[in-house]
């Protein structure tokens, strides 16, 4: 009789059945989705209590010491340990994390961005590729890495943009501990009234070269709110948020339904059939870190919202 052999360790198996089990949690009603999450919850904190105890223990003891140091060694331990912040990971690998949030964001624009050090509390990044012909300013996607950074890893404060060059650039101190605000550049454009119309001086009709779509005009997004697009049978969303406005495939990245009726509001786009949520930003998934919005290239000029999608790159 043959066997079947698999790489997949025990651990993942297990993990594989929890994220299954969460994804079909988040699938039922309102009032069924809340008693599924607050079961988990409660069961988790019952569990941290007694790692926490147990943990407690052993490094009081020399022999116990040493062998929960072996003991974090073991996959398994230490995902359960991680997940109940028992063990923290390294800041380093944390803000790998939170860099993977933000790349499809950067990507989206043809930009990208590298790690290099965390020094201080200052984390140094490197911005990497070009816009391609988008206005996206590099302030704006350096103040989408500082907020996935800041937010996500404790340890990090601010960044420093270091360039290709010898020397690196420092961004101004006023601007490392806020998001960018209404009155800041987003997607390359001003987006406050004053800029707008100082921007509509401009002819918009030039900037339907290298794809760009003439979108709604500002008039009609709701603050916060979104408003549906339609470029030649595909979807989009253009959100508006607090200043920012940013654009998506109107897409849910949990099972792919439209994106119409969701709710924004609070740094958050929230799909209106199942709860998922999104970074309002970047459209990584909040709920789900594997389902994130597909985002596009986006710019105010004039007073309309301009859209790049990927079929008119």
């Amino acid at each position: 009789m043959s066997t079947v052999t698999t790489d997949t360790s025990p651990v993942e198996l297990l993990a594989g059945r929890v994220d299954r089990a969460v994804s079909a949690a988040m699938q039922l009603d309102q009032t069924a989705r809340d008693i599924a999450i607050e079961v988990k919850d409660a069961t988790e904190a019952f569990h941290r209590e007694a790692l926490v105890t147990i943990v407690q223990r052993l490094k009081a003891d020399p022999r116990g010491k040493e062998l929960l140091f072996e003991l974090v060694d073991d996959e398994g331990v230490y995902g359960l340990l991680t997940l109940h912040g028992i063990v923290r990971t390294p800041p380093l690998v944390r803000a790998e994390q939170a860099l993977a949030s933000v790349r499809p964001y950067l990507e989206s624009h043809g930009g990208d961005v590298e790690l290099v050090d965390i020094d201080d509390g200052v984390a140094k990044v490197r911005l990497l590729g070009s816009c391609n012909g988008c206005s996206m300013s590099s302030q704006t996607l350096t103040n989408a890495v500082q907020t996935a950074l800041v937010d996500n890893v404790p340890e990090i404060a601010g960044i420093e943009v270091v360039p290709t060059e010898a020397e690196p650039a420092l961004i101004a101190p006023e601007s490392l501990f806020r998001r960018p605000d209404s009155d800041a550049v987003t997607n390359g454009a001003p987006t406050s009234t004053q800029g707008a119309t100082a921007a509509a001086e401009h002819d918009p009709a030039a900037s339907g070269r290298d794809g760009w779509v003439r979108g709604p005009a500002l008039l009609e997004l709701p603050d916060p709110g979104l408003v549906r697009t339609d470029i030649d049978g595909d979807s989009f969303i253009v959100v508006h948020d607090g200043g920012v406005i940013t654009a998506f495939r109107n897409e849910c990245g949990h099972l792919g339904l439209e994106l119409d009726d969701a709710e924004v509001g609070r740094g958050r786009v929230v799909c209106d059939h199942h709860g998922f949520q999104f970074d309002v930003m970047t459209g990584a998934g909040l709920t789900d870190p594997d389902a994130g919005l597909d985002p596009i290239p986006s710019r105010v000029e004039g007073v309309h919202v301009w859209l790049r999608p990927p079929e008119h790159r």
